[in-house]
């Protein structure tokens, strides 16, 4: 059943947005070997999502699932500014992983926030908390206001780890000599 707010079927413009995208990247695939460093991958497209298409995104998705199991649409429009926010202008890769844990609308609205003062005159992003890697407060319980220490607020050590090892090449191999170290908050490399 089509929601009454969605006025065009989502379907049939995902499936043109996952064409256009595979026949851009399997058109000018010109390398077999996987690059060894990010210095020479190139993202042929990146299909910004305008809010009318993340609204109705939400609209289909919360109506398949259970109450209360969807986050709440000014939530992913949060999710939406930290991504608007750290993307670069030109988009080098395209790295598929976990969006974000779910985040309540009073907790990202109404509860602790990032310590702007702590990045003073560098940073001019958005500083609700949500439960994603591109909120710097994400995992880093001294950086918010206020300061509390909240085990829900782990992190996501293995994200950054994945982005470590992506940024150096497959040719880095990290100094880790125990499972301890790599255990660590801090990435192995």
């Amino acid at each position: 059943k089509k929601p009454s707010n969605c006025k065009k079927a989502l379907l049939p413009i995902l499936h043109s947005l996952v064409s256009a995208y595979v026949k851009a990247v399997t058109s000018s695939v010109d390398v077999v070997e996987p690059f060894k460093s990010l210095q020479h991958v190139t993202c042929p497209n990146y299909f910004d999502p305008t809010h009318d298409l993340l609204s109705h995104a939400h609209g289909a998705v919360s109506s398949l699932l259970p109450d209360g199991d969807c986050e709440e649409l000014d939530v992913i429009k949060l999710a939406r500014k930290y991504y608007d926010y750290w993307r670069p202008d030109k988009v080098k890769v395209i790295l598929l992983a976990e969006s974000h844990a779910h985040t309540e609308k009073d907790r990202a609205f109404n509860g602790p926030k990032f310590n702007n003062t702590l990045l003073r005159d560098v940073y001019e992003g958005p500083c609700d908390f949500i439960s994603l890697v591109y909120c710097l407060a994400y995992g880093e319980n001294e950086s918010l206001i206020p300061c509390m220490k909240d085990k829900n607020n782990k992190g996501t050590t293995q994200f950054w780890t994945l982005f470590a090892a992506i940024a150096r090449g497959v040719d880095h191999v990290a100094p880790c000599r125990t499972r301890k170290e790599f255990a660590s908050p801090f990435a192995a490399d």
